[in-house]
Parts: C-alpha cells; structure tokens; sequence
C-alpha cells in the first residue's frame, strides 16, 4: 500500500515533484507486470483528495467573499455615519466648487 500524499490546495510544482517521487518510491522494485497493474488501475483515493481539496478551497473563497462582505458593510455603514457628522448646512455642491477653486485658482 502506498502511502497518503498530501497535496496543496493550490497544487503547485512542488506537488507535482511529490508526485512523481512517491510514484518513483512505490514502483522502484516492481517487475513490469506489477507496475503495468498499479498505473492502470483506477486511483479512487486520489479522486476522493481531488474532493477534498476542492470543497477547502471553496470554503476558503467562501470566507474570503464573506470577509469582503464585512469589509464593505462596514466601509457604507461608515460612510452613512458621516453624514451625522455634518454641519446642518452642509452643502457639498458648494463645497467642491470652493475646493475646485482652490486646487485650480479659478478668480
């Protein structure tokens, strides 16, 4: 029986390389007839970490957009609590053509 190999879930180079030793290490000894046998026959366990790997990475992507979710609820809900900061007569039309007129010198 060969042993487990663990595989990365973004299966880099460096899998392959595992792959390929652990292949090497476990037909080293075998005559043709046996490794005929082991490369033609079905490899139900890597399929089953294939599954595995797949369903972490989801879960992984799945967190990922859930803390961008926060991130962005968090960003609106800042931006919505400003306007409680404001002056009552707060005008931001007029605001930004005195910031324009500033930054760009316009008599």
């Amino acid at each position: 029986m060969v042993p487990t190999l663990e595989i990365s879930p973004d299966f880099t180079i460096e899998d392959i390389h595992r792959v390929r030793e652990n292949n090497y290490e476990a037909t080293k000894h075998m005559t043709v007839e046996e490794k005929l046998h082991y490369y033609n026959t079905p490899r139900t366990d890597a399929e089953e970490q294939i599954g595995r790997l797949r369903v972490k990475r989801k879960e992984a992507k799945s967190i990922e957009r859930n803390e961008d979710i926060k991130k962005a609820r968090n960003a609106l809900m800042e931006i919505l609590s400003m306007k409680k900061r404001l002056p009552d007569d707060f005008d931001p039309g007029k605001e930004l053509e005195e910031a324009r007129a500033e930054k760009y010198k316009v008599l």
